[in-house]
């Protein structure tokens, strides 16, 4: 005779559906952001990403906190990491695609002028 196994919640499973299907929302707000030039990252960002990412994040750790042992809390930390680390690749492309490199080594030839030749950049 089988040991009887205890089926999960139907909470708990609707929790995981309802986590899935905020994750993929989350990473279609992040894809509407893709720029290729912006100066800050809160210029290109869709309104509803953070919202939906705080409310994702908080389904996680309802899962993770039940009782269930299940073998896929794992893969929900995994695309929950993969979905967090990949913010800013998404949203500015890799390279100098943009303004924004250009504009911050100007900044940066600047002020390493400034620091290797004194202040001010006149003889007094």
């Amino acid at each position: 005779m089988e040991p009887s196994r205890k089926e999960p919640s139907k909470l708990l499973r609707i929790s995981e559906i309802l986590y899935l299907f905020l994750i993929a929302l989350s990473f279609y707000f992040l894809f509407l952001s893709h720029t290729g030039e912006a100066h800050t990252v809160w210029e290109v960002l869709h309104p509803a990403f953070i919202p939906t990412l705080f409310i994702t994040t908080s389904f996680l750790i309802a899962i993770l906190l039940t009782s269930e042992k299940v073998a896929y809390k794992l893969l929900f930390i995994i695309i929950h990491s993969i979905l967090i680390h990949s913010l800013f690749s998404i949203i500015f492309p890799g390279g100098d695609l943009s303004g924004q490199q250009m504009v911050l080594g100007r900044i940066r030839l600047f002020y390493d002028n400034v620091v290797l030749h004194g202040w001010p950049p006149y003889p007094t």
